[in-house]
């Protein structure tokens, strides 16, 4: 049973992130933006990391988080579940609000293409997570290739875990975004197949914050790369920040349709 919140905590907003990394590099990169939120909001800001992706929908959903950062799939899952949340902002990596993901595999692996995946070992990240998991299965639909083919699968955690788990032999080959395989290539990977284009990761605010609230968070989101300190903060959570920017939620419905084809 969750504990109700204490009288000297109820001014604390908390910012819920998917398990993407570890908690203590999560903290490290979150920590700047945490901090350009106190200063807007006069509120202390708490980061909580959960266990897995399903945890924070949960959280989210039953209004215990205030503030999430979440990927396109569990967004689609937290709105289908528990209705509309407000949309606060966008990131925009490289002036773009899309990304691709990559199936890939080990440099001197002889795998060329999906079918040849056929018999061999997949690792996937978190059941919740949409390039660990949701667009890589669907590919290797695609591609003809089903989980019974395969002679192995596994959800292995977070991205650090996804990657080594392929560099280190124990599985053929896994699925992450592309700016993720980007920071490991050089250690000897490939890639094999890239995703279609889906929606950067975002921040959507608990449906049971006021109107004035989210429009302060929304507006102070939008602002950051306007200062040095906002754009240092950006970049702390991710290299390639330009900018947080407005979204809508039509912006998942391709998406949306999509995996209602599965």
């Amino acid at each position: 049973m969750n504990r109700p919140l204490l009288a000297a905590e109820e001014a604390i907003v908390r910012f819920g992130v998917i398990p993407l990394l570890n908690s203590i590099e999560l903290t490290e990169r979150f920590s700047p933006l945490l901090h350009q939120l106190e200063q807007a909001l006069g509120q202390p800001v708490r980061l909580e990391v959960p266990a897995d992706f399903r945890t924070l929908v949960e959280r989210v959903g039953k209004q215990e988080i205030d503030i999430a950062y979440l990927g396109p799939v569990p967004y689609l899952q937290l709105t289908e579940q528990y209705g509309p949340h407000p949309i606060l902002a966008m990131e925009e990596l490289k002036g773009s609000k899309h990304y691709h993901g990559v199936i890939f595999v080990r440099g001197d692996s002889p795998i060329r293409e999906l079918g040849d995946l056929v018999g061999k070992r997949f690792a996937f990240g978190d059941p919740g997570s949409t390039m660990n998991h949701t667009l890589p299965m669907q590919m290797l639909t695609q591609a003809g290739v089903s989980l019974t083919d395969l002679a192995e699968h596994a959800f292995v955690g977070n991205n650090q875990n996804v990657v080594l788990s392929v560099l280190m032999g124990q599985f053929d080959a896994a699925g992450v975004k592309e700016d993720i395989y980007n920071q490991y290539a050089d250690r000897g990977m490939r890639v094999i197949a890239e995703s279609l284009p889906v929606p950067n990761l975002h921040f959507v605010a608990g449906r049971h914050q006021s109107a004035a609230w989210v429009e302060k968070v929304r507006a102070t989101m939008l602002d950051l790369h306007k200062s040095p300190e906002g754009m240092a903060a950006l970049k702390s959570f991710h290299p390639d920040a330009t900018a947080l920017v407005p979204a809508e939620d039509e912006a998942f419905e391709s998406l949306r349709q999509l995996l209602k084809k599965k």
